[in-house]
């Protein structure tokens, strides 16, 4: 059974009045217990005092005429006043005849003094007709005693003194009582009506309204609470609002994903597919959900993945080849789904095409193989010719003179394949570090200058003219890189032209970036190697490249440093017309973006 509830303005009206009625109650007995007993010490203080007083002025008299005078003019205090001899007689009585009153010697305050102390007594006074208190003292003169004084106050005297307190505390009383009734009151609508506000403030925190905050409060737990709920109402709008930006960043970063996701239930119906999968699969991104996996995907080592990935506790890992609009090699990644008690409700499927991969792979097998060839061939060369000198060669000067100019040829060529191994390692490492600092302004009609300087023997040899037509540009490049590459391009056109031939470097400026030239009349390149030519180590006929003193590397340098300066580089060439290579580079690249790195 449920208790019958109460309301809160019930309770703390209850708790703070009630409790503070009896707290003014007892505190007002206890006082006026306290009081009554203060005045009552006071009035017995009072008469002693008295009696002191009188038994003094008596000791200084010691004649009993001058005492007889003087002891009348104690008839005007508002104290009853008695004095009595040593054997109870009643010498003076400041209210009544002496001679009519009873022998006092066995009251009970006259016996105490008569002792040599201070008597006290509140009794009925046969003379008066009335209670009275009592306190009488011994005189001495000269060291005996000599009378009693005994000084005494009406009873009704003291008591209307404590009545008249006891109204005054009772009104008192009263008008606490009445205000503590009100301030209880009010105290109790206040807080009732503040934790009222903060109920309001929680359902409509509870409906997802977050606003308005709840106001502040006087009362500093109250205001606690409701600087509590404000904060948890700014906690919650704020994780509803980061739940809902993971959601649609979850499915923002689930469908731009370059990798197939598929997630399905225990029945094998999918219940997320991304777009990177339904491109991958060539199907609807929409209307596959819900839908079962071995319906929409028709391959049956998918399923048996699927199933292998339901019944395995850990994450599952597989390779499979698609034979798909093009020969696909694909990557699958599974997992199960779980639930917030551990159980299985699904599982997710990862899907990486690996193609590429799987072709970069192959390039770099190509490219050990040519460096193993390339470096293969002067190396044979050399340990061949020298076996031949070590083998008696060498005494005839003639023939070792020869095969000591071939083996200098081979080595000359095994440094050159090195050196630009070297500098394409190191294109390729700093493509991945910032170089902003190594970028100085240079004037081009110098570089090209410098360029042709360190060609001209070979320009020489072939008789070769050259021809410059070169704006005054002023370009930002890394000097020493872009001077290599320029005497590449330069060299390479010189090899490939006949004798008397031409070559016509160019440099022009276009909007923000600067056209480079470099044109010959040599032999030519077929349309179907320009894509090639800038690949390590291919050469279109690879006995006259050698015999040129050509590594293979050259234009895979000059690409990788053209990308380092965020340019791009192209090729025109006829068969026995000529070949043009295009260089387009940025005006002014003080920090230039990270160039691609081409795999070795």
């Amino acid at each position: 059974m449920i208790a019958k509830k109460i309301k809160i303005f019930r309770l703390l009206l209850l708790l703070i009045f009630i409790p503070t009625v009896i707290f003014v109650c007892a505190l007002a007995l206890l006082s006026l217990d306290a009081m009554k007993k203060m005045y009552l010490q006071q009035t017995k203080q009072h008469l002693e005092e008295y009696a002191v007083q009188i038994a003094h002025d008596i000791s200084a008299i010691q004649t009993t005429d001058v005492f007889s005078n003087r002891i009348y003019a104690y008839q005007n205090f508002p104290t009853r006043i008695t004095i009595i001899n040593k054997t109870g007689n009643v010498l003076f009585d400041s209210n009544e005849d002496p001679d009519k009153m009873d022998n006092h010697a066995t009251r009970p305050e006259i016996l105490q003094a008569l002792n040599g102390k201070t008597g006290v007594a509140v009794r009925y006074s046969h003379t008066l007709t009335m209670n009275m208190m009592y306190t009488a003292v011994p005189c001495y003169i000269n060291g005996m005693i000599y009378c009693i004084v005994r000084t005494a106050l009406p009873v009704s005297v003291i008591r209307d003194v404590v009545r008249a307190m006891y109204r005054k505390i009772g009104i008192a009383v009263i008008v606490i009582v009445l205000l503590a009734f009100v301030i209880s009151y009010r105290s109790a609508r206040y807080i009732s009506r503040s934790l009222e506000e903060i109920k309001k403030g929680a359902d409509r925190f509870a409906l997802g309204e977050f606003s308005p905050k709840l106001p502040h409060n006087r009362i500093y737990e109250i205001d606690g609470l409701a600087a509590a709920m404000n904060d948890m109402s700014k906690q919650l709008q704020h994780r509803i609002n980061t739940i809902l930006r993971e959601r649609n960043e979850s499915d923002v970063i689930v469908t731009s994903m370059h990798d197939g996701l598929i997630a399905v239930d225990v029945q094998g119906n999918i219940i997320k597919i991304n777009t990177a999968a339904a491109q991958l699969f060539d199907i609807d991104e929409i209307n596959t959900l819900h839908k079962p996996i071995v319906e929409v995907i028709r391959y049956p080592k998918i399923h048996s993945f699927l199933e292998k990935t339901l019944h395995s506790s850990s994450p599952v890992e597989s390779e499979i080849t698609l034979y798909l609009k093009t020969v696909k090699h694909i990557h699958i990644s599974g997992s199960v789904i779980r639930n917030s008690v551990a159980e299985t409700i699904g599982a997710l499927l990862v899907f990486n095409d690996i193609t590429r991969l799987k072709k970069l792979t192959e390039l770099r097998k190509e490219f050990v193989a040519n460096v193993s060839h390339e470096l293969k061939t002067p190396i044979t060369s050399i340990r061949g010719y020298t076996e031949l000198l070590l083998n008696g060669v060498i005494d005839d000067k003639q023939e070792a003179q020869s095969f000591l100019h071939i083996i200098e040829k081979h080595s000359k060529r095994l440094c050159s394949i090195i050196d630009d191994l070297l500098t394409l390692s190191q294109l390729e490492q700093s493509n991945t570090a910032r170089t902003e600092n190594n970028f100085k302004s240079v004037f081009l009609p110098h570089v090209i200058s410098n360029a042709l300087q360190v060609c001209a023997n070979a320009i020489t040899d072939k008789n070769i003219v050259v021809a410059v037509d070169c704006d005054d540009i002023t370009l930002s490049v890394i000097p020493s890189l872009f001077d290599h590459a320029l005497i590449n391009l330069i060299d390479n056109a010189v090899k490939y032209s006949e004798k008397n031939g031409i070559i016509n470097i160019s440099a022009v400026r276009s909007a923000q970036h600067c056209i480079f030239r470099i044109s010959d009349n040599g032999c030519g390149i077929e349309k179907k190697y320009h894509d090639k030519i800038f690949e390590r180590f291919y050469r279109i006929d690879t006995a006259r490249s050698r015999a040129l003193g050509g590594t293979g590397l050259g234009l895979a340098i000059v690409k990788h440093i053209v990308h380092k300066h965020h340019g791009s580089i192209s090729v025109e060439s006829t068969i026995n017309v000529g070949t043009t290579f295009t260089l387009c580079l940025p005006m002014d690249l003080r920090d230039p973006l990270q160039g691609p790195v081409l795999p070795l």
